[in-house]
């Protein structure tokens, strides 16, 4: 029982204040293990606390991050999942053809840029446990899915995780 009722009849909300959410440390290793400030609001299903996802920054800063040498890595400017429909494929294998050199795709309003390996990116921003904001040495700042260890957009056309795009990633168990 909480507070007197069965599961089905609590409603969290009438013992959450504070324009009904809830901010707690958030922990994700879908990527590198990253805590952050993760928001909720009490309306998941079965009564549990449900994230509402929300840029942040990482709490604690993991170890350097790098992309391997001879990989590349899309960083999209905003975490938007509609570049992972297979009308962008040729765009994930494209950023995966072995003769490209430097940057091969510049700013745009949607892709920020192809990262080439070896560089060194930072980890600056969390979005969930699923969306991570990387920087380059040069500054370009721009978003990577992953789910299940595997890079989106890349995993679908190419097979590719995390482990095989980046170097130094760090998962505690």
């Amino acid at each position: 029982k909480f507070d007197g009722a069965w599961r089905g009849t609590f409603n969290a909300a009438d013992h959450f204040k504070a324009d009904n959410f809830v901010l707690c440390l958030a922990r994700t290793t879908e990527f590198t293990d990253v805590w952050y400030t993760g928001k909720y609001q009490p309306n998941g299903t079965a009564r549990k606390l449900k994230e509402v996802r929300y840029p942040t920054k990482p709490l604690n800063m993991p170890i350097d991050l790098s992309v391997k040498p001879g990989m590349a890595c899309i960083l999209l400017a905003h975490a938007d999942s509609t570049f992972f429909g297979s009308a962008y494929n040729v765009m994930w294998d494209y950023a995966c053809w072995p003769h490209i050199e430097g940057r091969a795709i510049a700013p745009t309003a949607d892709i920020v840029i192809i990262t080439l390996g070896p560089e060194p990116v930072k980890l600056v921003g969390v979005l969930g446990p699923n969306w991570f904001k990387l920087e380059t040495a040069d500054h370009y700042k721009g978003w990577v899915k992953v789910v299940d260890g595997k890079v989106q957009g890349y995993w679908h056309v190419m097979g590719y995780t995390a482990d095989d795009i980046f170097d130094g990633i760090i998962i505690a168990g």
